[in-house]
């Protein structure tokens, strides 16, 4: 989708502006106590932002949005939560300490308490390991799960914290984690039988014995990736075992965003789900996730070295960035929830009429598919 007014940059801060006022105005809906995790989850996208763009001004917004969310989280951590929720914060907390080790903040945002709440995130998610078969629940009784998105994060916060301080539990417990996701296997039990790809090598929302709901949303397949960088990087030392991981991820990337079997339309624009086959009720949160965790993968395994990859995966990126500001509504400013409206407006009733932190979700959303943008231009 092409528009006259599209220049990357600048319709990143302007993304970014609104972001601002939507996150001031969610403030004051019935709902902004509740869903912690998508204020963890727009907090990653602001701290991309801040790190990648030379805007001072912006720069400051950037670290009072992240100042107030910090505050917020504050009061609320120690609650009752759904497990993948400081799996999102851990993943804020490691990603700005990967940010400002060359440019460090003052406190909260110091190395010191970084690590701190990283530390306390990892530890409530590991009181709902399955000591028994493995896994992390993301709560227990009717209807527990133990889903990719909590085990992925899990993941990345064990890896991250041995890579960050050493120990031997964080070694363990993330290698745990890799062999639980990729076989199932947990200390001396084994499952029958695992999944944890579907027949079209994408992955399953719950790994598991069965891939019969062959489930899967776009956000997953970033987050898993965000977990296997410090995993790759500090965990693993053998160079053969790195190259076919590195290999395997490359091939998980290129099928997310292949069509028809991947996330993105015939116009390669990004979607949250394959299903409904028109997009008409795309309002999940995952295609920004994927937009940003995956494009970061690429950039810091640098497989932009890879020209077949290069070229596809730039088409990609550049066409659903663009296609994320031609859809927008350009006299609110808000960013659509589906970022082409060529494959149909959301059905009648799919939109939430209450306003409530949809409009947060579907800004953070763009500034993750801009910043990507940003990003590998920068490759």
């Amino acid at each position: 989708m092409k528009c006259n007014d599209y220049e990357l940059r600048a319709c990143r801060d302007s993304v970014f502006d609104h972001l601002c006022d939507v996150w001031e105005e969610a403030k004051k809906t019935s709902k902004w106590a509740e869903e912690i995790w998508r204020k963890a989850n727009t907090l990653q996208a602001v701290a991309q932002y801040w790190h990648t763009t030379a805007d001072a001004a912006r720069r400051q917004k950037a670290i009072g949005i992240m100042t107030d969310g910090y505050e917020f989280y504050l009061k609320k951590k120690t609650a009752d939560w759904w497990v993948d929720d400081f799996g999102w914060w851990g993943g804020f907390f490691g990603d700005l300490s990967d940010y400002t080790h060359s440019f460090p903040l003052a406190p909260p945002f110091d190395q010191a308490n970084l690590l701190a709440e990283t530390e306390y995130c990892y530890a409530r998610m590991m009181k709902n390991l399955d000591p028994k078969q493995g896994g992390i629940w993301n709560h227990v009784g009717d209807g527990g799960e133990k889903n990719t998105v909590t085990n992925g994060w899990m993941l990345n916060l064990a890896s991250n914290l041995f890579n960050w301080k050493g120990g031997i539990e964080y070694k363990n417990v993330a290698q745990a984690q890799y062999k639980w996701l990729t076989t199932g296997k947990y200390g001396n039990y084994a499952p029958p039988s695992w999944h944890l790809y579907n027949s079209k090598k994408l992955l399953l929302w719950l790994p598991g014995l069965t891939n019969a709901s062959d489930t899967y949303w776009s956000g997953d397949e970033g987050v898993l990736l965000r977990g296997l960088t410090p995993y790759i990087n500090g965990i693993i030392t053998d160079p053969y075992i790195k190259k076919e991981l590195l290999l395997d991820s490359k091939n998980l990337i290129i099928t997310a965003i292949s069509t028809p079997n991947g996330f993105p339309d015939t116009q390669r624009v990004m979607h949250a789900s394959p299903n409904p086959p028109d997009w008409s009720n795309d309002l999940a949160t995952g295609k920004g996730v994927f937009m940003r965790l995956v494009a970061r993968f690429a950039y810091q395994h640098n497989f932009f070295t890879d020209k077949a990859f290069e070229e596809t995966f730039r088409s990609f990126v550049e066409t659903t960035a663009e296609s994320v500001w031609c859809s927008r509504n350009t006299t609110t400013k808000d960013i659509a929830p589906n970022w082409n409206p060529g494959f149909g407006p959301p059905r009648e009733g799919t939109l939430p009429t209450s306003g409530e932190l949809w409009p947060q979700v579907f800004q953070t959303d763009g500034l993750d598919a801009l910043n990507a943008a940003v990003q590998i231009r920068g490759a």
